[in-house]
């Protein structure tokens, strides 16, 4: 009796260890410490803690958030999957694989900046047509084998550049949105 009793015993005590997250933390130069967080489903938090402020990045599965916080404010940078397509204001081309995108929200100006870089197999003047009739009041411009689009008001500053990768044959597509 006393076996399965020792067994239980273990696990109760044990196994909550095993899937507990695992946190280690050092302490630097100036009294700046750095504290690891990784958990059980491959998510890992690391902290840099500093007398003038703090910066915080996470990293899972969709992506990663970095914050950083000090005298001046709160800036939050997000990457992967967490950034929000239906908040850029500028369409994504049909079809086209994003290669990066992020956004960073500036906490002492409330503004934020999303940023997405895209690649298609589509030609340069077909990705050009896509968002000449989808960005009106857009200014256009085209120099070589690039095209651009941008916007400029008080509330939004935008820029679509549309170039062609003649290693490759494909075409890049970079979205950059500055919202108040």
């Amino acid at each position: 009796m006393r076996g399965p009793i020792l067994i239980a015993l273990l696990l109760a005590f044990c196994l909550p260890g095993c899937i507990q997250r695992r946190v280690t933390t050092q302490t630097g130069p100036g009294g700046a410490t750095v504290t690891t967080r990784r958990a059980a489903d491959g998510s890992q938090t690391t902290t840099i803690e500093t007398p003038k402020g703090t910066m915080t990045t996470t990293t899972d599965g969709d992506g990663s958030t970095i914050k950083i916080e000090g005298e001046d404010g709160l800036i939050e940078i997000k990457t992967g999957d967490k950034v929000d397509d239906s908040e850029f204001g500028v369409p994504i081309y049909p079809g086209a694989e994003v290669k990066a995108d992020s956004t960073m929200d500036d906490a002492k100006t409330g503004g934020s900046t999303m940023m997405k870089a895209l690649v298609t197999a589509d030609s340069v003047e077909k990705v050009k047509s896509f968002y000449e009739t989808r960005l009106p009041g857009w200014t256009a411009a085209t120099f070589g084998g690039t095209a651009m689009f941008s916007k400029d008001t008080d509330e939004e500053k935008g820029a679509v550049t549309i170039t062609g990768n003649s290693g490759t044959g494909e075409t890049n597509i970079t979205i950059i949105v500055l919202k108040k």
